[in-house]
């Protein structure tokens, strides 16, 4: 996220324009990446949190 955040804000026009690939973008793939954030701060294994 931060690094959307930064590619956002030092280039903001990015947010306008539409590449073709919707399985790829930010809003597909949002609900995956906090999955995956949950998973690790959950996870036994310290060196997987």
């Amino acid at each position: 996220m931060a690094r959307v955040r930064i590619d956002f804000t030092q280039y903001a026009e990015a947010y306008y324009f539409h590449d073709g690939e919707d399985h790829s973008s930010l809003a597909a793939t949002i609900g995956y990446a906090a999955d995956l954030a949950h998973s690790g701060r959950t996870a036994r294994r310290p060196d997987v949190a």
